[in-house]
């Protein structure tokens, strides 16, 4: 039976609080915030393929996880990460592959050139190589054709999912599967370009919208699911209310999933198993992915 409100949120709260309290006072010896949810996540639904060169500077490599139990109009899913263009790295993300590889999808996680290093479009650019490379390869990696391209990403990442996703003529040109759908977690798609932390990330651009999804979307833009936590304080909801809103415009099928009392970190760690209980985040998704392409979806 369900918990009334509010005690059933205030309780959901608690619940999730001190779960990942024990998380982390379990594992206090790891090195990255998210080293005890890929602790305790199993690695039971996927085959690894680990760093693949897809280009010659050390960030260029990426992880493959290959779904034991392939679903039946299964996509592959590249999942791009956040931490503002600064940070990150592809193996505190093996959690979201065992939450997607279970319902039947292959995930490819690559790393991508940060800044300093680099400045836009540069980290653009390595997820397109990144899939190119995929793409060529896939008969050996995969063992089967790549047909079916889902993006996905959270918070830059999902900015640069989003990128992709709105001109995959341009971005992703060559590549013969079909990118059938994307799926932006608390992404900044209505990028300020004069805020202080985005701006050098973003210098001299000639075509400021190019870089803010909310404007350079077209209509080749794939199906669409955002997500956004309502206590987001690091990217505010705005911005995937914008993004829906633009896509609207551009008549893309978009479907929002907004998640009560969550914050940003939360809105990704919800894949994890450990805390997948207290949400029904990874189960939506995986609704989401399975009915792509279906009449009942939209």
């Amino acid at each position: 039976m369900p918990l009334c409100e509010p005690w059933g949120r205030t309780f959901q709260l608690l619940a999730r609080s001190a779960a990942c309290g024990l998380l982390c006072s379990t594992l206090s010896a790891c090195s990255s915030p998210l080293d005890p949810l890929n602790a305790l996540t199993p690695n039971s639904a996927y085959d690894q393929r680990r760093n693949i060169a897809y280009g010659d500077d050390p960030r260029q490599r990426m992880d493959l996880y290959r779904s034991r139990e392939p679903a039946d109009n299964a996509s592959t899913i590249v999942f791009v990460y956040g931490g503002a263009w600064r940070s990150g790295k592809r193996k505190d993300y093996s959690f979201i592959a065992q939450s997607l590889a279970s319902r039947g999808h292959d995930v490819l996680i690559p790393d991508y050139r940060l800044y300093p290093q680099v400045t836009w479009p540069a980290f653009i650019n390595d997820v397109a190589d990144a899939v190119r490379s995929l793409d060529r390869n896939a008969q050996q990696w995969l063992e089967r054709p790549l047909k079916r391209i889902v993006l996905m990403g959270h918070s830059s990442g999902a900015h640069s999912a989003a990128v992709l996703a709105g001109d995959p003529g341009r971005w992703l040109m060559g590549i013969t599967a079909d990118v059938v759908g994307l799926v932006g977690i608390s992404g900044p798609y209505d990028l300020p370009l004069d805020d202080d932390e985005v701006a050098p990330v973003f210098p001299d651009l000639l075509d400021p919208d190019s870089a803010i999804p909310a404007n350079s979307a077209t209509k080749a833009h794939p199906p669409t699911l955002l997500i956004h936590g309502t206590d987001d304080k690091r990217v505010l909801p705005f911005h995937t209310e914008n993004m829906a809103r633009a896509l609207e415009q551009l008549e893309v099928p978009v479907e929002l999933m907004w998640l009560d009392g969550t914050g940003h970190g939360m809105a990704v760690a919800n894949f994890a198993q450990p805390l997948d209980w207290f949400s029904d985040e990874p189960e939506r998704v995986g609704d989401w992915l399975a009915a792509l392409d279906t009449k009942d979806h939209f």
